[in-house]
């Protein structure tokens, strides 16, 4: 078992391998020695995929500077690619816990995304079938590929979610706070592109003219100034 992760790019993206892969120099893995459980894995990714990682990362390792997409000028700082090389990385600071249970959640949902891709759908529904299937068969494939495609959305919702409140937890951790921020993870609702509690805030300057930004275009998400009515009312408080 290994964490690979992008060594030129814009945020920190580490994932697990659970083996039968293989990486090259830009894609550099940290291995915990054999004895090291899954949990000691999960734990170290918590960390390492957290803001606060992002944020230590992008100090420390070399700025590459420019392209943003399609080779034009990055003209925003989170567009800027950085040089995530193992030196720095193994550099970052550990703090004495993780967010292991949060962790653990956003691991389980992003091997399930895998599962319900479209290509695995198709896949499973068309292995053995025949080469002239019944008519019945393509409604039915339609309705399977239509449920993958809700689940998909639904998790990315909660993977969402989930990653803010591991930013939070991290926050507290490394001594960046010292209010309690957590939140229930089986409470939280889901969190759609644009409902991140930095995208309200960068949303409201927006409005207010005190900046200007192409994040949202870039991520095909709207942007709100107002925390959304659906949330419940203590996670809208905490937010």
């Amino acid at each position: 078992m290994r964490l690979p992760c992008a060594e030129v790019t814009t945020h920190n993206h580490f994932a697990i391998d659970r083996g039968g892969k293989v990486f090259n120099r830009t894609a550099p893995v940290i291995k915990l020695p054999p004895d090291r459980t899954i949990d000691d894995h999960i734990r170290l990714l918590g960390l390492l995929n957290s803001s606060t990682a992002c944020f230590w990362l992008r100090q420390v390792c070399h700025d590459k500077g420019g392209g943003g997409i399609g080779g034009g000028i990055a003209a925003e700082t989170w567009e800027r690619f950085f040089a995530f090389n193992g030196t720095k990385v193994s550099r970052f600071p550990l703090a004495a816990s993780a967010p292991l249970a949060v962790a653990r959640r956003i691991q389980a949902l992003a091997d399930a995304q895998t599962e319900i891709a479209p290509a695995d759908v198709i896949r499973r529904w068309t292995v053995g079938a025949s080469a002239d299937p019944p008519p019945a068969f393509w409604p039915t494939l339609k309705r399977a590929l239509e449920d993958a495609s809700a689940t998909w959305h639904s998790n990315r919702r909660l993977m969402i979610a989930l990653q803010e409140e591991l930013d939070w937890q991290c926050y507290k951790l490394y001594g960046l706070t010292a209010d309690e921020l957590t939140y229930p993870l089986d409470q939280g609702p889901g969190i759609d592109l644009g409902e991140r509690a930095f995208e309200i805030v960068l949303a409201r300057q927006v409005a207010a003219g005190k900046t200007s930004t192409t994040w949202f275009e870039r991520h095909g998400s709207t942007p709100i100034t107002e925390i959304p009515t659906h949330w419940p009312a203590d996670y809208k408080a905490l937010v």
